[in-house]
């Protein structure tokens, strides 16, 4: 009945401790999930925002190039104006030289050269050359013999000016016409790695991310479907996983004739990331799990070590019963022997009854007294008495005593108590009874004749005493149990060898509280070993 009541106990709070473990890994999993959504939605903002400012920035540079062109017109503008202006003031100073006003788009005949600072010439005849400066449309006419506009230096330092802004605007009008292309035609535009930097992408990239919190390893790349090419890879390292798991972006997406491409972006860790987003909940379901584990296992070993203590008790007290009913029929016999005035009482007879009642009598107190120091060492009231004492002759006290038991039974005990360190601290009566324990199990345990070794050595500070026997041993599972108080080997149903598990939870709390250890060393069929250690007197060898 109380078997089945634990069994049930047991299967009730298993189905509670898997159900709450399955429910909590539900939750887990719609945290995880949504914190998983939360980064998609993250990144995909993250990509929308980087996309707009690549656009920006690439718009912008095309009008900063128109710009840039419209200021150099105005330059050459302004330099046409001051040397319209010089010429004019050296016509004022020179009246030989005579000027007049004419339209850059003249006609000057087919003799019309090239010369030097942007002034056109064309000779009329041998004594007339006419100079026309097509920038201004000033054509500038004088004698053979007269001045000559070019040898001012004012002037010609203006010429030179204006010639190297001439010369940029060539060559912005080659950028401008690229500029206007683009604008016009879509499928003029220059390929994508020309007009982006993997430097640039990474950094917009990299400040949306962290603004939104989002601080682990990422990878991106541009895919070119036209071209079946992946370029502008930021470290290289995931071509694979950035085309088939990577966040995907169309660059440029106001050019809608353009040949599409895309900004891929890859999270080597993004499991790890959202786990981390997640932690405190998976610490804390952890730690409420574990506690509840905790508590479970240790309602169940509590459980299961007080059924194991009440079944000890139980043997425990089945024991003592047989123990003592047995002096104390023998006792009340004789009483009965000794009170029956038709049995005719001789002195001799009279004796023996007393003999028997005196022995039994002792029998009872000695159990009395296991009972009552068994008490006092849970009560942890054990008293002891502290004398410097030799450890040699208490053994050999207790050999001489016992070894009776053993010539009974037709066996044999041998003593080599070779320490040089023999001399201990504490109390005797409780020693004598340790070292009679210790042989008295030996005896019991071996079911033929026993064969007993009784030795002592010497470890530094310590004396090691060994007692060894060749009986039926002890399994390795027992020999963790043997030292707990009502314990008992089992022997299945035979009850041969008599006690009540007292003997070796006296035998260690004698030992620890004496400074010591005991060990045991044991096979199964095989004998056993107890192994004492004891503190020695300041390690000084016995006199």
């Amino acid at each position: 009945m109380i078997k089945r009541l634990i069994y049930t106990i047991i299967a009730l709070m298993t189905v509670a401790l898997l159900g709450l473990m399955v429910i909590q890994a539900y939750w887990i999993r719609n945290a995880f999930r949504l914190k998983e959504a939360e980064f998609s939605r993250s990144v995909e903002a993250t990509l929308s925002e980087v996309v707009v400012s690549i656009e920006k920035l690439d718009a912008a540079m095309r009008l900063r190039q128109y710009k840039e062109g419209a200021v150099l017109y105005r330059k050459i503008d302004s330099l046409n104006f001051l040397i319209d202006k010089r010429i004019g003031q050296l016509a004022e100073k020179h009246p030989e030289l005579k000027a007049s006003r004419k339209n850059s788009g003249d006609t000057l005949g087919p003799d019309l050269y090239q010369f030097d600072n942007g002034w056109r010439t064309i000779r009329r005849n041998d004594t007339m050359e006419v100079r026309y400066d097509s920038a201004v449309g000033q054509q500038v006419t004088k004698s053979a013999s007269g001045f000559d506009p070019q040898t001012d230096n004012r002037l010609r330092r203006l010429y030179r000016q204006r010639g190297r802004v001439m010369d940029e605007l060539v060559r912005r009008s080659f950028i401008m016409n690229d500029v206007f292309h683009s604008f016009m035609d879509n499928n003029t535009l220059k390929p994508i790695e020309e007009r982006l930097k993997t430097s640039l992408i990474d950094s917009l990239l990299r400040q949306q991310l962290e603004s939104r919190g989002i601080n682990t390893q990422f990878e991106f790349g541009v895919y070119i479907p036209s071209r079946n090419i992946l370029t502008l890879q930021r470290t290289g390292q995931y071509p694979s996983e950035l085309l088939t798991r990577g966040f995907p972006v169309r660059l440029f997406p106001g050019n809608k004739s353009s040949a599409p491409s895309y900004l891929l972006l890859y999270f080597p860790n993004e499991i790890t990331f959202v786990i981390s987003q997640i932690g405190w909940l998976l610490l804390l379901s952890g730690l409420l799990i574990v506690v509840i584990i905790y508590a479970f296992g240790y309602t169940i070993l509590s459980i299961i070590r007080q059924k194991r203590i009440q079944d000890m008790k139980t043997d425990f007290i089945n024991n003592m019963t047989h123990e003592f009913k047995t002096p104390v029929s023998t006792i009340a016999l004789a009483c009965e022997a000794l009170c029956d005035k038709e049995l005719v009482k001789s002195e001799e007879m009279f004796n023996a009854y007393i003999n028997i009642i005196s022995e039994e009598n002792q029998r009872l107190g000695k159990m009395a007294e296991k009972v009552l120091e068994a008490a006092s060492l849970e009560k942890g009231k054990l008293r002891m008495k502290q004398e410097n004492l030799n450890l040699h002759d208490l053994i050999n006290d207790v050999v001489r005593k016992i070894s009776i038991q053993v010539t009974s039974r037709e066996g044999t005990m041998v003593t080599s108590l070779d320490s040089s360190h023999d001399r201990v601290v504490g109390d005797r009566l409780h020693l004598t009874n340790m070292i009679y324990n210790l042989i008295d199990n030996a005896i019991k345990y071996s079911p033929d004749s026993p064969v007993i070794d009784v030795s002592t050595t010497h470890l530094e500070g310590f004396i090691r005493l060994s007692v060894r026997d060749q009986g039926i041993g002890i399994s390795k599972r027992n020999q963790k149990k043997i030292f707990d108080k009502l314990y008992r080997v089992p022997t299945g149903d035979l009850h041969d060898v008599k006690g009540y598990g007292l003997g070796l939870s006296y035998v260690r709390a004698i030992v620890e509280n004496h400074g010591g250890t005991i060990t045991v060393n044991s096979e199964l069929h095989h004998g056993s070993e107890f192994v004492v250690n004891l503190p020695v007197v300041d390690g000084k060898p016995s006199s």
